[in-house]
Formats: structure tokens, sequence, C-alpha cells
């Protein structure tokens, strides 16, 4: 076996971590955890201040959104079979 044990996580320079354009539903979440996900994951980003407006901004816009009737929802079901 080699040294290392499988309990310890690889943990990889910032350098080369991958990092590919991704979706979130921001929306939903708290400002703080929204906005480090518009920073990219950078812990940082829970204190800018325009990204926390940006995630402010998308909780209103879900706030806003009216809910399908039960009778839409039904069809949109059926319609996708």
């Amino acid at each position: 076996m080699s040294g290392t044990s499988a309990a310890q996580p690889l943990i990889a320079e910032e350098a080369t971590t991958l990092r590919r354009p991704g979706r979130a539903l921001i929306g939903w979440m708290a400002d703080d955890r929204g906005a480090i996900v518009l920073a990219g994951g950078h812990q940082d980003g829970g204190s800018d201040v325009s990204l926390v407006n940006r995630v402010r901004a998308a909780r209103a816009a879900v706030a806003g959104r009216q809910l399908a009737s039960t009778k839409t929802r039904s069809s949109m079901t059926r319609t996708a079979r």
C-alpha cells in the first residue's frame, strides 16, 4: 500500500482546479451563499455588495412569480409524456 490515507481528501491547487460556467438557483439561497456562488466559490464573495444585491434581486423575482394552478401543472405533466 502507498503512504497516503484513503480518508484524507485530495487538495488541488487553485491554478489547476477546473472551473466551468454553470447555473445556480440563487433566488432560493441566503444572501451570503448566493454571493459566494456568484463569486465562483470564493468566500470573500459573501461580502461583495454588488453580488449580494444580485442575489436579493433574484430572490425578489422568485417571490414575485405566480404559482401555476393544479390544472396547469397536471396538463403540463401529461404533455411531457
